[in-house]
């Protein structure tokens, strides 16, 4: 199916088979980050794992933007919207944090609990923020990504609700400029580098360029006009990659350096968002063939 053809009116995201690759691409460059962590023979090539979280932002914009323009015409977009929210995501998610807040004091007693109303208020990225540190011992860190999902999801129904196509993009892009001038404000007045990782407002640029993205494939051939662009943007990004894996992969591509911490997060941002126009307008090229199957 086209990218441009709306789905029915049922609040969940259209099946498109490339950016279920796209999704697993994310998933793997996480892992990868994860478990070679520690591995310093295979941490040089595996540093910038990180960036798949960016990659699942860029995704995730895309995909509830378009789930809420389908629905703009319906009496009941919010409930809707909330409620599918609330049946796919935040029912498992409670149930996982129920069960780490009751076997984890059996499980590693004298382990420090963190704060639960944190977690229970899909604010743990703001935990961390404040901790300036990663709360170690009771495997939740992963929700402050879930966190800034949750809480773009509170906003952008709202956003959505009143704007135009060429509004979105617009409202969308400039979302983008004010995070990175935001980010790279924060580190230069001394904010820590946890903070400007996981705070909403310093990460939206992402979860906007994919909104922005799916403004655009509503245009007449919107998206098929900036192929050639993002082929450009592909290339000049491997090429960078490239150069900072023979350079100095550890400290080039860490999540907490200047570099990356200020129109690093963007560019990788725009990186992911020229993978999904080149996969989503070709599908049957090379690169569309490996995310389709």
């Amino acid at each position: 199916m086209s990218p441009s053809k709306a789905p029915a009116r049922t609040g969940e995201p259209i099946r498109i088979r490339v950016l279920d690759g796209i999704r697993g691409l994310a998933i793997l460059l996480v892992m990868a980050f994860h478990l070679t962590r520690y591995m310093p023979g295979v941490e040089r090539f595996t540093r910038f794992g990180w960036a798949g979280v960016d990659l699942f932002f860029v995704l995730s914009g895309f995909l509830i933007t378009r789930v809420l323009w389908d629905l703009k015409p319906s009496p009941r977009y919010y409930p809707v919207f909330y409620w599918r929210r609330f049946l796919r995501i935040l029912t498992l998610y409670y149930v996982v944090i129920a069960a780490v807040f009751y076997f984890f004091p059996w499980i590693t007693p004298g382990v420090p609990a963190p704060s639960s109303s944190f977690y229970l208020l899909h604010i743990s990225n703001f935990y961390v923020a404040i901790l300036g540190a990663w709360p170690g011992g009771w495997g939740l860190n992963p929700t402050w990504s879930l966190a800034i999902e949750e809480q773009f999801y509170g906003l952008w129904p709202w956003v959505i609700r009143r704007l135009s196509v060429s509004g979105l993009i617009k409202v969308s892009l400039g979302f983008a400029l004010a995070s990175l001038a935001l980010r790279t404000g924060a580190r230069v007045a001394g904010v820590s580098s946890t903070a400007c990782y996981v705070l909403p407002f310093m990460r939206m640029d992402g979860l906007v360029l994919g909104a922005a993205l799916a403004g655009v494939a509503m245009l007449p051939a919107g998206l098929r006009r900036l192929y050639n662009i993002a082929g450009g943007v592909l290339v000049a990004g491997f090429c960078a990659a490239a150069y900072m894996l023979w350079r100095d992969p550890i400290n080039l591509f860490s999540e907490s350096s200047l570099g990356m911490q200020t129109a690093g997060y963007t560019l990788i941002s725009l990186f992911f968002a020229s993978l999904m126009i080149r996969v989503l307008v070709s599908p049957k090229s090379l690169l569309g063939r490996i995310f389709e199957n």
